[in-house]
């Protein structure tokens, strides 16, 4: 059998999310963008993803970071390391993470970037757009 490359295949931003039976994961409050008056420190939020076809035997570390406008304005600072064993039922993961402290001088888009030793497997881009105050 060929060997699969490894995948991202998905990343979510939601209010909250936790591990569910099974390997399962339970996710609340699904978003696709940030509202916010600049500079801002956004809300806490959790990013939740899933990798695909990891290696045997080999062991991995599992980062990501943020980007806007090119710039990196997060970077992981404690990376997951995982080997998955040979005898493993799967080679499948899902990444759970609260994300706490983003700063974000201005409105734009942001990609979140998972990578896996150092190379990218895939991304997901989040539009940060101005909050709009009504006033009477």
């Amino acid at each position: 059998m060929a060997k699969k490359d490894i995948e991202l295949e998905y990343i979510h931003l939601c209010d909250y999310a936790s591990p569910g039976m099974g390997g399962k994961i339970n996710l609340i409050g699904i978003f696709g963008a940030f509202f916010a008056s600049f500079p801002a420190k956004l809300p806490d939020f959790f990013m939740a993803s899933r990798i695909v076809n990891l290696p045997k035997n080999i062991e991995c570390t599992i980062s990501f970071k943020i980007t806007q406008e090119e710039k990196i304005i997060y970077n992981d600072s404690n990376p997951i390391k995982i080997t998955i064993q040979e005898n493993s039922p799967g080679q499948d993961i899902n990444l759970l993470r609260l994300m706490k402290g983003i700063n974000l001088k201005n409105s734009g888009n942001c990609k979140f970037i998972i990578l896996v030793n150092d190379s990218v497997v895939g991304e997901k881009q989040v539009e940060v757009k101005p909050l709009e105050v009504k006033t009477n």
